[in-house]
């Protein structure tokens, strides 16, 4: 690559560094707030809130690094149009490389966005609810106290009457007022146990109690009953289990012959969707903002509104036309795509060269 195009990437990926340092720096704060004051973790350690949050911030960090990309990439040539540089370059006639520097900037930047939402995100986000549905056992254990009740969540009340030392729980009692209808689980005994879905606390010979909003009241008896942790915690529900999954994985599945539903093809759709925005970003950006005007006022509308209109309005057009189905998260990229398509071909259209015969000038 020339020195021309190692200046245009090193000058937008350095606006695009800032900005998403600045962002995420900016979330990690507002993370640890929600954590603190018990959103999305409470009752254990500074240290196990710590890496929910820092696990989080993959998933989190997406939206802004889509944006970040494509806002360095409108600062950089906003800057190089101020400085009469971009001038210069269409002038004299290297728009190749521009074009060439900045296309290797979104692929790269593209192929970026994909790794983290295909397989770094959903694998955070997994380690994420394996700490979180353990910081949740952590809780219910130390919540259990003979004789007491304690909030597991806001509306969730426990109480048991005695504890053995093999980790038993005799005279379990769980009121859940979250829904309707109220559901009341009553057991002689329960115990606090693990399998491969996760935490689940098993009741023994009791009854759950059910109160609709009309006053109506059913109960079920049982010999065994088992309840995820996360129905009481809202630690660790299976949309977040299934979130974890990676796309590698998948399709590793799909390879061994199991079928996948709507669901994990939307969810596989909206992965891609990340990194395609990118180019859909970035061409916009290219085709408003990468040619020199003779303007000598500033644009009205300052480069980062602009790139966050266009996000916004790329994320609403999948809600607005509905009914694509695994298709439906990529409608966005595909209407935008086509549109950037024909702004190109409108601004190359006076730089191409007129056909047919010339008309000879009367001397």
């Amino acid at each position: 690559m020339n020195r021309l195009g190692l200046y245009i990437i090193r000058l937008a990926g350095g606006e695009a560094l800032g900005i998403f340092g600045l962002s995420m720096a900016i979330m990690f704060l507002v993370e640890c707030l929600r954590v603190s004051d018990g959103g999305g973790f409470a009752g254990g350690s500074i240290g196990s809130g710590l890496t929910i949050v820092l696990l989080g911030l993959p998933g989190i960090g997406l939206v802004f690094l889509t944006v970040a990309l494509a806002m360095g990439l409108g600062r950089a040539l906003r800057t190089l149009a101020a400085s009469r540089e971009l001038h210069i370059i269409h002038a004299s006639n290297r728009i190749g490389a521009l074009f060439g520097a900045i296309l290797l900037y979104l692929v790269v930047g593209t192929l970026l966005v994909l790794v983290i939402a295909h397989e770094i995100a959903p694998t955070t986000s997994r380690l994420a609810t394996s700490v979180r549905a353990e910081a949740a056992a952590d809780l219910v254990n130390r919540s259990l106290r003979p004789n007491s009740f304690a909030p597991l969540s806001e509306g969730v009340t426990v109480s048991v009457t005695g504890r053995s030392g093999q980790g038993e729980i005799t005279g379990f009692f769980a009121d859940d007022r979250r829904s309707d209808p109220r559901r009341t689980y009553i057991a002689r005994s329960a115990l606090l146990v693990r399998d491969d879905l996760g935490y689940v606390l098993r009741l023994n010979d009791g009854r759950v109690q059910y109160l609709g909003a009309d006053g109506r009241f059913s109960e079920m008896a049982f010999v065994h009953y088992d309840i995820g942790l996360e129905r009481l915690t809202e630690a660790g529900s299976p949309n977040e289990q299934r979130r974890g999954t990676t796309t590698s994985a998948l399709l590793t599945a799909v390879a061994g012959g199991e079928t996948l539903d709507a669901d994990q093809w939307r969810r596989i759709g909206e992965r891609t969707a990340e990194g395609l925005r990118v180019l859909v970003l970035g061409l916009f950006v290219l085709a408003f903002v990468g040619f020199p005007d003779g303007r000598r006022k500033p644009p009205i509308l300052p480069v980062e509104l602009f790139v966050l209109l266009l996000a916004l309005g790329e994320r609403a057009v999948p809600s607005l036309l509905g009914g694509l189905g695994a298709l439906a998260p990529l409608s966005g990229i595909i209407s935008f795509g086509l549109v950037a398509v024909v702004i190109f071909a409108v601004r190359f259209l006076p730089r191409l060269p007129r056909l047919g015969p010339r008309r000879r000038v009367a001397p």
